[in-house]
């Protein structure tokens, strides 16, 4: 990702420095579940997304944008802290980040989210719930930062890495892919929530 925008000549948009994330996210993954004997784990992206996004941000003048790791996931359902300045206002947008996992080592993946469904070991506390809590409380828009691979027929390798992050609000998944306990569904694919792919 850096790589690829240190040979642009800066300033870059917030839009450009997304496309980065989402190309580079796809591709990390996309190497990672295709060689056999590697890994590739939601924390490590996330971590990834936050130091190369902030460092673009500084290398590319970039305004309007603040990113952090998040400091009490469990309290508060949250991995990432963006905020996108709008003037004088901070729009703050708490993040779930969820990577795809595979089942079939076949040609085309569909892969799923099952960690959607996740409680807090101590407290029994949904995490969905968690982070629609803190949001409300903190007058933001929660969003689930979606981690990226699959081959369900994208027309052109460059539409298929801008899927690399996706963001979906939680007050979405909560009212459509809930389980009879009220968590989100173990069985939420990417094909269900990337509909214009199917």
């Amino acid at each position: 990702m850096i790589d690829y925008y240190l040979k642009t000549s800066p300033p870059w948009s917030l839009c450009d420095l997304f496309k980065a994330g989402a190309m580079d996210t796809w591709e990390r993954i996309r190497f990672s579940r295709t060689i056999p004997n590697l890994k590739i784990h939601e924390t490590t992206i996330t971590q990834n997304i936050i130091y190369e996004l902030r460092l673009l941000q500084q290398i590319g003048k970039v305004r309007g944008l603040r990113i952090y790791e998040a400091k009490n996931e469990k309290a508060n359902g949250t991995d990432i802290e963006l905020f996108v300045i709008v003037g004088k206002k901070a729009i703050g947008f708490p993040l779930q980040a969820k990577i795809i996992y595979h089942t079939s080592k076949k040609k085309h993946f569909n892969g799923d989210y099952r960690q959607m469904h996740h409680e807090v070991k101590k407290s029994g506390d949904k995490q969905i719930d968690l982070i629609l809590k803190y949001a409300k409380d903190k007058g933001r828009v929660p969003l689930y930062l979606l981690y990226n691979y699959v081959n369900p027929g994208f027309s052109s390798v460059s539409e298929m890495k801008h899927y690399g992050c996706t963001l979906v609000s939680a007050e979405f998944l909560k009212k459509h892919w809930y389980d009879p306990t009220g968590n989100l569904r173990k069985d939420i694919h990417f094909l269900d929530i990337h509909a214009d792919h199917r």
